[in-house]
């Protein structure tokens, strides 16, 4: 897996991307992964440690972190 160029900072406002690339490899849990919301705003929460910064946690504003 390619680190990013920039790694996101907690606090960050962004919108989710409506399509995931592959995740083969990544140890998030499919919970995690079902609960995902495309293209809707949201604040990085931090990013998940193993995935080189690829992997964010997103807070968004109608459900409380």
């Amino acid at each position: 897996m390619e680190e990013p160029k920039h790694i996101l900072v907690p606090g960050t406002r962004i919108v989710t991307h409506d399509v995931l690339g592959s995740i083969a490899g990544m140890l998030v849990k499919p919970q995690h992964l079902e609960n995902r919301r495309f293209n809707t705003p949201g604040v990085i929460g931090g990013w998940v440690p193993g995935h080189g910064g690829d992997v964010y946690w997103v807070s968004h504003e109608d459900v409380p972190a």
